[in-house]
């Protein structure tokens, strides 16, 4: 992950309240995005998807489905 994706994935839970996460390595040493110690899914996938997406996903995962 580039310092620049970093930067932005940082912005963007900040933005959706999320300001505490971890990335650590998933297999293959693909970086994975945890909250709350929930895996939630791969960085440069939440990277990818809509603010709104990752929202949806994170309060799904992390409330255990009562959004």
């Amino acid at each position: 992950m580039t310092p620049e994706q970093e930067q932005l994935l940082i912005e963007k839970l900040a933005l959706l309240g999320y300001p505490d996460f971890e990335i650590l390595p998933g297999e293959e040493e693909i970086l994975m995005l945890y909250i709350e110690d929930h895996l939630i899914c791969g960085v440069l996938y939440a990277l990818s998807i809509s603010d709104e997406q990752l929202k949806a996903l994170v309060d799904e995962t992390v409330g255990g489905g009562q959004v």
